[in-house]
């Protein structure tokens, strides 16, 4: 617990990642409500029909950016400015310290992912059954949690901000597209399972725990 008090304090108090919980909720909300905004009924964006939970909370795709620059500067940072090796050298047993690292994101995110699928579904309003909106809502949420953790799992093991901002985008953004460019519609639905999406968690639930694992690999082993 004093680890993650630390790593909590860390947090809070570096001008680069104070500020991103509440970038990444305006920007949910603000895009979500733009979007719904523009695509209603008859208009060109509902041209072949509206998926009312995409759209309220389709601002996901731009909030992520701020949860991941959060937890790619309170990874890779560190290692930019030197300060890794005062770290360990306040919490030597490496795992405890990347645990803490990683708990600390976690309570970051997970309050500004739920108020930004709050913000997003109270100014869009879709029409759905309330059920069903509190599926949408529960995992946009999980699924922004869940970036959060892939950028603090890659950001650790490559220890530098550039590239793993370059890498997390690449899979974010690039892999989606890329599969429309594969012809084999077998292989088009095996890949398009494997690239994670807000409406796919299970793929990026697998991609988080193979980046948080090698992240505390290269926290433990390599030389800070």
């Amino acid at each position: 617990m004093r680890a993650v008090r630390a790593e909590w304090t860390k947090l809070w108090t570096a001008p680069a990642t104070a500020w991103l919980p509440l970038a990444a909720v305006f920007a949910t909300a603000g895009l979500s409500a733009l979007v719904g905004a523009a695509a209603t009924p008859g208009s060109t964006a509902c041209a072949d029909g509206c998926d009312p939970a995409r759209l309220a909370l389709s601002g996901v795709y731009l909030g992520q950016l701020a949860l991941v620059a959060l937890a790619v500067v309170a990874a890779a940072g560190e290692y930019r400015h030197g300060l890794a090796a005062t770290t360990l050298l306040a919490v030597p047993r490496r795992l405890v310290a990347f645990t803490a690292k990683a708990v600390a994101v976690t309570a970051a995110a997970v309050p500004a992912a739920a108020l930004a699928v709050a913000a997003s579904l109270a100014a869009t309003r879709p029409p759905l059954p309330p059920g069903q909106v509190v599926r949408a809502g529960a995992g946009t949420a999980g699924y922004l949690v869940l970036v959060a953790l892939l950028a603090l799992g890659v950001a650790a093991t490559l220890r530098r901000t550039s590239a793993a901002l370059g890498a997390v985008l690449a899979l974010l953004y690039l892999a989606p597209v890329a599969t429309r460019f594969v012809t084999d519609e077998r292989w088009r639905h095996w890949v398009e399972r494997a690239t994670p999406a807000p409406d796919g968690p299970a793929a990026l639930a697998v991609w988080t725990a193979v980046a948080l694992a090698a992240g505390a690999a290269t926290v433990t082993l390599r030389d800070p």
